[in-house]
C-alpha cells in the first residue's frame, strides 16, 4: 500500500504555493491575493481550492491569512484541540472527493488552550472532556520530550490526525488517490509566524 502523498508532484507544488504565501506572512510582506469581491459573488460549484488545512479553532491562526490565501484558495476545516470525529473526516472526504485537492495538511500550534487544559490534567465538564480524551495520544507521546508541554502536544497531535488520515485515505479519498493526494503534519509557531513541516 503506497503511503499517502510522498509521491505527490502536483501535492509538492501546491505545498510549496503554501509555504511562499507563509513567508510573506511572517514576514510581514502580504500579497492579500483573491480577495477581492468578484470572488466572493461566483457560483459555489465553481470553486477549486487548491489545498485543504485542518486545524484547531483557535482564532490566533486564521489560515487564510497564515498562508496569505484569498476567497475560494483553502478548503478550512477547523476543531478545537485538532481533534477527529466523524464529522471531521466526512469533512475531509467531502473535500478530497469534491475538489480533488491535492494536499492536505494537518496544522498543530503552539501555546492551544485545549493542549494546556488538557495537560493541567483538569476533569473539565462535558463537552471539553470529549475533547481533552481525544488528545490522549498525542499527550502520551509528547510528555517526555524537552521543551514547551503545549508546543510538543500540538506538534504530536498534528502528527496524529495525519498518521490516522493516512492510514484511512484509500477509504475517503477512493482508488488511485495515493498518486495524487498528499497529506502531511505541519505546526505554526505563532511566536514566529512560520510554520513547520513535521513529516
Amino acid at each position: 500500500m503506497k503511503d499517502f502523498g510522498r509521491t505527490s508532484p502536483v501535492g509538492d507544488l501546491m505545498l510549496e504555493r503554501l509555504i511562499d504565501g507563509n513567508k510573506r506572512y511572517a514576514s510581514g510582506k502580504l500579497t492579500h491575493p483573491n480577495q477581492v469581491f468578484r470572488r466572493w459573488s461566483g457560483p459555489p460549484d465553481r470553486q477549486q481550492p487548491f489545498a485543504m488545512i485542518l486545524s484547531c479553532s483557535e482564532s490566533g491562526a486564521p489560515q487564510e491569512v497564515v498562508f496569505d490565501c484569498g476567497v475560494g484558495d483553502l478548503f478550512v476545516i477547523r476543531v478545537a484541540g485538532l481533534v477527529l470525529s466523524e464529522s471531521v473526516l466526512a469533512s475531509v472526504e467531502f473535500g478530497v472527493r469534491t475538489w480533488h485537492i491535492p494536499i492536505v495538511m494537518v496544522l498543530g500550534h503552539s501555546h492551544c488552550s485545549v493542549a494546556a487544559a488538557a495537560l493541567r490534567a483538569e476533569d473539565p465538564p462535558s463537552p471539553f472532556g470529549s475533547l481533552a480524551t481525544r488528545l490522549r495520544p498525542a499527550l502520551e507521546r509528547s510528555k517526555r520530550l524537552p521543551g514547551d508541554g503545549v508546543s510538543n502536544a500540538g506538534r504530536a497531535q498534528a502528527q496524529v490526525v495525519a498518521e490516522y488520515l493516512r492510514g484511512a485515505g484509500h477509504a475517503f479519498a477512493g482508488p488511485g488517490a495515493a498518486d495524487r493526494l498528499r497529506i502531511l503534519a505541519a505546526f505554526l509557531n505563532q511566536g514566529s509566524g512560520m510554520v513547520e513541516i513535521l513529516d
